[in-house]
């Protein structure tokens, strides 16, 4: 897991709205990849100073001085302690245990804020790695995603859609905070990501096949718990509650559409077909397929109405 210079400026954004301050957990740890130098830059660019930047330590001693990693990082951005959980000991994290089974009695509210940075996509039991991240957090504290949606196939078990999140921590009576999506390339690290704005309903007509010629998406997901929050709840798809409301409103049940019937110029295409070729088959289907392709091609695409994508909120 690995926050780049765009991720870096989320939490940078962040930063600008809500106070970041106390202990944070990562879900593994993370691989920061900007240096001491650029996370100063940003900070300026978001009109923020960073006065312990200079003073914190990497404890690494194989990397540069100017190099910045996960602990360095999070101090600057406020938080007094920094912790971690994995799987394994290999990256040296600060507990260890499996995220699919349930978190240790002595991590109960914790943290107050708990950062999934590209970890529950690798986790199987992702209803109880959400039920972890409760557990752990403080009443008042944040929870962060940064997960992978569209275009990571095999990337992880998972691919998340931004419902996912806003519906879960919504009927769990979260604060959602900030809910975003991110469009990158993640072979050009250097390529400022187009972040837009999410809410249930936002991008309905762009759900299937309305992302094209996007490289890859990902989700940027903070919510509050509050005292009366939860985890246990499990939520509806938003988008059936719209229709369901919508159907009720209409005060009857929808009628069904009437079976559609073939236009004047297709009957009189495929009848004069019939004729001329009725004793050759093939032919005649190929002839049918090339009417299908010119009817949906030619004459209805034009006047086919196109999804729009939501506005670019930022360029990080």
């Amino acid at each position: 897991m690995a926050l780049r210079r765009s991720g870096v400026k989320l939490w940078f954004d962040l930063k600008t709205k809500v106070p970041l301050t106390g202990t944070i957990c990562q879900l593994g740890r993370q691989t920061v990849d900007v240096s001491r130098g650029q996370v100063k830059i940003i900070a300026k660019q978001f009109g923020l100073s960073l006065p312990i930047i200079d003073s914190v330590q990497n404890d690494d001693k194989s990397q540069p001085a100017s190099a910045m990693n996960d602990v360095m990082l999070f101090k600057s951005l406020g938080f007094d302690s920094v912790s971690s959980v994995d799987l394994v000991e290999a990256d040296d994290p600060t507990h260890v245990f499996d995220l699919n089974e349930p978190a240790p009695e002595a991590l109960r509210e914790k943290f107050d804020c708990v950062f999934d940075g590209g970890t529950a996509e690798h986790v199987f039991n992702v209803p109880q790695l959400l039920r972890n991240m409760h557990f752990m957090l403080k009443p008042g504290g944040i929870i962060v995603h940064a997960s992978p949606s569209s275009n990571h196939v095999d990337h992880g078990f998972h691919m998340f859609s931004p419902t996912f999140f806003y519906d879960y921590y919504t009927v769990n009576k979260y604060e959602v905070l900030q809910s975003y999506l991110f469009e990158y390339d993640p072979h050009k690290k250097f390529r400022p990501w187009n972040v837009y704005n999410y809410s249930p309903g936002s991008i309905d007509d762009l759900s299937i096949g309305g992302w094209d010629g996007v490289d890859a998406l990902g989700i940027w997901f903070v919510a509050r718990k509050k005292e009366n929050s939860s985890s246990n709840v499990v939520p509806v798809q938003s988008f059936y509650l719209r229709q369901w409301s919508q159907d009720n409103a209409a005060g009857a049940p929808v009628a069904e559409a009437p079976a559609a019937t073939p236009g004047l110029l297709r009957k009189t295409i495929m009848g004069l077909a019939k004729k001329i070729l009725k004793n050759d088959s093939a032919t005649y289907n190929h002839v049918r397929d090339f009417y299908l392709y010119v009817k949906e091609m030619v004459l209805k695409a034009p006047f086919r109405r196109r999804p729009h994508r939501p506005p670019v909120i930022a360029r990080y």
